[in-house]
């Protein structure tokens, strides 16, 4: 199977719009439009998809006015031979020091870092397991422990002033207008005075049959980025690196993008316990290749992290001009136990859609 990576530098803010309309009549006279840290996967493979069906015949036959349907997504990337991705991911560098960081902006490769500090200070990893999952717990986390903050990738709010919809005037009282305010991202993060700009990072298993090179429109608002193929994955590399040779042994494992269910939850007729067998019955379905440290998955999960459910938005349909549905999915979970093989817990993923990048997995050794 041929394996590629893709880099896109955006020439500018970005905007990965969170579920939510975006409008006066939902949220009143000041909407806000909130943005995730990085791209969920479906813009990253919706991009993708684009650009080959604009330029390869292969795509021509889907039907244009129902192309945002995600299935199209899916099938025309299947043509090209692209089985699957990974990421997206944001990797920043300054000189030989270097920061790759997964969906929720957790530092895959200071985590490392953290671990091997923690050894050498005589704990181990154990300590910190929470017996408690899904609530807040008192106990210190790995980043209290060693007193180091999580880095933050950069973002800034953009304010509008929409016009009256009948005076057709500007103004910034709820009577006369409504006023906008969207958040957008830079992919930056800040080391003391020093800012360091990064860029999105993905692997692409298969062939994508694209120049290397192109400027294309890329997030909420289609703002321009720049597209860079290379012919090797970027993170799986990294991967490499950090287990040096090895297939398996005691990992971290952290989920690096949204794991999907693939059946509804009933959330609000759900008790706790019910909620947490099934997310514990997702996990042992779901992700193979790893053991957890203790009988379970959510006894087994590292501090600060809990595992979050929410409710992901696979993207908006431009044709319908409506979202294109929601799925539960974890949204966040750092596990510690034993890994069987790194490589194969890196490219299977879990979860459903993870052919788009929904579900990636990151073992990081420990």
């Amino acid at each position: 199977m041929i394996e590629m990576g893709v880099i896109i530098r955006p020439l500018g803010s970005s905007s990965f719009r969170k579920p939510g309309n975006f409008s006066p009549q939902t949220r009143g006279s000041v909407t806000y439009s909130l943005s995730y840290p990085l791209p969920p996967p479906t813009t990253l493979a919706g991009a993708l998809a684009q650009i080959v069906y604009q330029r390869d015949s292969s795509c021509k036959e889907l039907d244009d006015k129902n192309f945002e349907i995600l299935s199209d997504v899916k099938k025309c990337l299947e043509k090209l031979g692209v089985k699957r991705l990974t990421g997206a991911f944001a990797i920043f560098e300054e000189g030989e020091a270097k920061e790759l960081t997964a969906f929720d902006g957790t530092p895959i490769l200071g985590l490392r870092k953290l671990v091997k500090e923690l050894e050498r200070s005589g704990k181990k990893i154990e300590d910190l397991l929470k017996r408690e999952v899904l609530i807040p717990s008192k106990s210190k986390n790995l980043f209290e422990v060693m007193k180091r903050p999580i880095p933050q990738i950069g973002a800034t709010e953009l304010t509008g002033i929409a016009l009256h919809r009948t005076k057709k005037q500007t103004g910034i009282e709820s009577s006369k207008g409504m006023i906008y305010i969207q958040e957008r991202r830079y992919i930056a993060v800040q080391e003391g005075k020093k800012i360091i700009m990064g860029s999105i990072v993905a692997d692409i298993y298969g062939d994508l049959r694209h120049e290397e090179k192109t400027i294309l429109g890329f997030g909420g608002e289609g703002l321009p980025a720049r597209l860079e193929l290379s012919k090797k994955n970027l993170i799986e590399e990294e991967l490499s690196h950090l287990w040096n040779g090895r297939n398996g042994g005691e990992c971290l494992l952290l989920i690096a993008t949204p794991l999907l269910f693939k059946e509804p939850l009933n959330v609000r007729s759900s008790s706790f316990a019910q909620l947490r067998e099934k997310i514990e019955k997702l996990l042992k379905n779901e992700i193979k290749h790893f053991t957890p440290k203790e009988e379970d998955f959510l006894k087994s999960i590292v501090p600060p992290y809990r595992v979050e459910v929410d409710a992901f938005s696979l993207g908006w349909s431009l044709a319908k001009n409506r979202p294109r549905g929601f799925r539960h999915g974890i949204w966040k979970g750092l596990f510690y136990g034993n890994c069987d093989d790194w490589h194969k817990l890196y490219r299977e993923g879990a979860g459903d859609l993870r052919e788009l990048g929904f579900g990636t997995l990151v073992p990081i050794p420990i």
